[in-house]
């Protein structure tokens, strides 16, 4: 936030999304930024200083490229807020190298040092980032791509190994302790007998596709025009700021939508009302109801590159 922003807004519109989306100003890499505090969310965290968040890393990725960019440092100071409930001891081996510490913890009742032993991770580790991480922050790319014009090693998780990535992708949990069952072409051959109608003979593509969840077009609406950087779970934000709660949200924001769907047609009204001026990342969404887009959305089909229009028949 600018000193502007501070003077001639509430203090309480700050940390908001709508506050920062509206009055901060974008950092880039070469800017020189020193942060002497971090304040960070936690699901859990330790008397040891030890965290636990949401099990996405987007959190401790954050930290590590802040230490990439010069921002922080190891002495940099991490604070987290949480219910006391939320202080509970966590084993060391659920700590890995990559996951940052806190030094203090602040709870209704208590203001906790920790005086972690542990240090926090030096920078990004590159062997555990994956191919998805990657596509999802796109001044991640850049870092990596800087880090590798020095010379360091910034080869991703399963990066040259698309056979095996795929593979690992495809398969299915088993308990642990239980060895995975191998699965033969015979075995294969009398799975597909088995189905009626040769079920077993479809295609690659038809067998992993899910299918669609019912919905009623006339209580779902279409929010377009969503930043590519932008994350499900701060898109959620936005709404529940908004005071709209939708009873599902279709993510889509990799084609730079999303639907919501209601559960009542007085609730979809509302929800047009109040997301009609609602911006995000400085640019105003598009709101419409999806009767109509959703199909077209489903249904529209894949434009080759190299497809060429139909000869019309002569006769």
């Amino acid at each position: 936030m600018t000193n502007h922003s501070i003077l001639y807004f509430p203090i309480s519109l700050c940390p908001v999304l709508k506050g920062v989306d509206k009055h901060s100003i974008p950092v880039g890499l070469d800017d020189m930024v020193k942060i002497d505090l971090v304040v960070c969310g936690s699901v859990a965290v330790s008397r040891k200083g030890y965290r636990i968040g949401k099990g996405e890393g987007f959190g401790d990725m954050e930290w590590a490229m802040l230490v990439t960019m010069g921002a922080v440092t190891p002495d940099t100071v991490i604070v987290t807020t949480v219910h006391d409930c939320q202080v509970i001891d966590i084993p060391d081996e659920l700590v890995e190298s990559h996951d940052i510490t806190v030094d203090w913890i602040l709870t209704p009742t208590e203001v906790i040092q920790t005086n972690c032993q542990r240090p926090k991770p030096l920078g990004i580790i590159w062997s555990k980032v994956g191919a998805e991480m990657l596509q999802q922050i796109p001044i991640l790319r850049k870092l990596r791509e800087k880090e590798r014009t020095a010379g360091k090693d910034v080869q991703i998780k399963a990066e040259g190994e698309p056979g095996e990535a795929a593979k690992e992708r495809g398969m299915r949990r088993q308990p642990r302790g239980k060895p995975r069952e191998r699965r033969t072409s015979e075995k294969r051959g009398t799975e597909v007998a088995a189905k009626p109608n040769n079920q077993g003979k479809q295609s690659g593509g038809e067998a992993r596709r899910k299918p669609p969840r019912e919905t009623d077009p006339s209580l779902t609406l279409w929010v377009g025009k969503l930043p590519g950087s932008l994350r499900v779970s701060s898109f959620k934000d936005h709404l529940r700021e908004s005071d709209v709660n939708p009873h599902h949200v279709i993510w889509k924001g990799n084609r730079g939508f999303a639907f919501l769907q209601f559960k009542e047609a007085d609730a979809v009204d509302e929800a047009v009302k109040k997301l009609q001026d609602l911006e995000i990342m400085g640019k105003k969404v598009t709101v419409e109801r999806a009767k109509g887009r959703e199909d077209m959305e489903a249904r529209r089909p894949m434009k080759k590159a190299d497809s060429k229009p139909k000869e019309k028949n002569a006769d």
